[in-house]
């Protein structure tokens, strides 16, 4: 296995949409004193599409929403409002035993692969865990389906009777890839899977992760705010601001011009060897400290390219032909005009 990511492989599919979310929102409420409170909208009307067999990378600032979206698209958080569909069966409807079943097509990576698997239990216990639950092993049968699933990642066969504080931080990520491949599912969410880790370890993880795509058909939402992994990696981009969906796009199409405001500001201030790009990023870091209250499109305070529309009207994710979709006054009346 090589330490560079090899690039995502071709689609089997590029139409059919796996997983499909429509007006998602998720609120939560912050209480305060007297009784008093204010209402946090996490995810804010989200319309979102994955393709089966593609890799969608869901990429934002901290703080944005991209992993609450994602916890709400496997109902793992309750949405507020809004559906999500997935093969065509609603999971915002599901009941427990269909939301049971729902979950061995559906499996999540998270982002802290020590808080991610349980201390008391080795980790063979661990990979096979779900196996046991839905019954589809019997126990005399654990150790050998986990000695396969942990070979399958790349972590020596042998380690299954091991406990997961014996290992390092992408062996343990390995580890929880395994639990998740278990139930062989459809739909594979990773939160952040890489950055707890070192670089060289970051990209023998991806590349493992392209391996297992290609071999089991599985489609990702790679949740994420590094952009120079999402590059090597995602077939489709969504950019998430302030809980919404601010642009959309196949990945080149995203990297090569992007139509976002707020997507220029986060490719600008990825880091950079060329100090023409270094000078950009710093440019884009003195736009981004401006934050005046907005009745209007959420990053107009933050926006070099604002107009008088934007501070008043909140701009749709609109989608023009075959160049994805932004929200954006700006870049709409260029589409336009063009």
């Amino acid at each position: 296995m090589t330490d560079t990511p090899a690039g995502p492989k071709a689609s089997p599919n590029e139409a059919g949409a796996l997983l499909v979310a429509e007006g998602l929102s998720k609120e939560y409420r912050r209480s305060g004193w007297g009784g008093g409170g204010t209402t946090v909208r996490a995810v804010d009307g989200v319309d979102l599409q994955v393709a089966e067999g593609r890799t969608l990378a869901l990429v934002g600032e901290s703080g944005c929403g991209k992993s609450t979206l994602g916890r709400c698209l496997l109902r793992l958080e309750e949405p507020t409002s809004g559906r999500v569909t997935f093969g065509g069966r609603e999971v915002t409807k599901m009941s427990r035993s269909e939301l049971r079943a729902f979950r061995r097509d559906a499996q999540i990576v998270f982002q802290d692969p020590r808080g991610a698997l349980n201390p008391k239990i080795t980790v063979g216990e661990s990979v096979v865990e779900g196996l046991l639950v839905h019954g589809i092993i019997k126990r005399r049968e654990i150790e050998r389906e986990a000695r396969r699933l942990l070979e399958r990642v790349g972590v020596e066969p042998a380690a299954h009777s091991r406990y997961p504080g014996e290992f390092s931080g992408g062996q343990r990520q390995r580890i929880g890839i395994a639990r998740a491949l278990a139930l062989q599912p459809k739909l594979l969410l990773a939160d952040e899977p890489t950055s707890a880790l070192d670089v060289s370890i970051q990209a023998q993880i991806i590349n493992l992760l392209l391996d297992l795509q290609d071999e089991y058909g599985l489609t990702y939402v790679f949740i994420t705010h590094d952009l120079r992994l999402v590059r090597f990696f995602a077939h489709d981009v969504a950019v998430m601001y302030l809980g919404r969906i601010v642009e959309e796009a196949p990945c080149e199409q995203l990297f090569a011009r992007p139509r976002h405001p707020y997507t220029q500001l986060l490719l600008a201030s990825t880091p950079s060897v060329d100090p023409a790009e270094r000078r950009l990023a710093s440019v884009a870091a003195l736009e981004s400290d401006r934050r005046e209250p907005s009745a209007g499109c959420p990053f107009a305070p933050r926006c070099p390219a604002r107009v008088a529309l934007c501070e008043r009207e909140i701009p749709r994710l609109s989608r023009s032909g075959g160049r994805g979709g932004v929200a954006c006054h700006v870049a709409q009346k260029e589409d336009e005009t063009s």
